[in-house]
């Protein structure tokens, strides 16, 4: 009985020493304060330009990588803008070659237009002429117009004058080779013949 007694009695003793060890705990957590560590002048000062210093590089070297970022876009947009226009160079290089097939063959066309007439032989090669200019449209290729407008050392080039009174000076009177725009650039320049007013005495 005593035995069963001791043993509750130490059992309380357990429970009120963690009790009072959680207390102590508080208290002590509740006490803590702040410590604040004071350092000379001097040394705060010292502290203070060593990080103003490397701020300073710090600021530095982003600016670097900003300008070498820039110089770097700017190198990207050469190389693309050289890469278009090489693109364009090569495009124009082979749609003039096919302007020039187009023109050997409307001569051929109209020519045989002339020597026998329409006909499904005629039919049939304007047809194939028609695709080859819709696929130029497709191309972004457009015929310049030439016939009646005033003469433009942009767009024409003038092979031949003639003098006459019956239209305005410097009149296109005639295309003789069809000009092309390219994506709205001269790709070629039309040939022309151009009114010339007469002398007047």
């Amino acid at each position: 009985m005593d035995e069963e007694n001791d043993s509750k009695s130490n059992e309380n003793n357990s429970d009120l020493s963690n009790e009072q060890v959680c207390i102590d705990l508080e208290v002590e957590e509740n006490n803590k304060e702040e410590k604040i560590i004071e350092i000379p002048e001097s040394e705060y000062l010292a502290l203070k330009k060593e990080v103003e210093k490397y701020k300073k590089v710090a600021d530095e070297n982003f600016s670097k990588l900003q300008r070498a970022q820039a110089d770097f876009d700017n190198y990207k947009k050469i190389l693309d803008k050289q890469k278009i226009e090489y693109l364009n160079y090569a495009e124009k290089g082979i749609l003039l070659k096919i302007l020039d097939i187009i023109d050997e063959y409307e001569i051929a066309l109209n020519a045989l237009k002339k020597e026998i007439g329409e006909g499904k032989e005629i039919e049939g090669m304007e047809i194939i002429y028609n695709k080859f200019i819709e696929m130029l449209q497709k191309e972004e290729v457009k015929p310049i117009k030439s016939l009646g407008e005033k003469f433009d050392p942009f767009i024409h080039e003038c092979l031949l004058s003639e003098a006459t009174d019956e239209y305005p000076e410097d009149t296109v009177l005639e295309e003789i080779k069809k000009g092309y725009y390219f994506k709205d650039k001269v790709l070629r320049p039309a040939l022309v013949k151009i009114a010339k007013n007469k002398e007047r005495k």
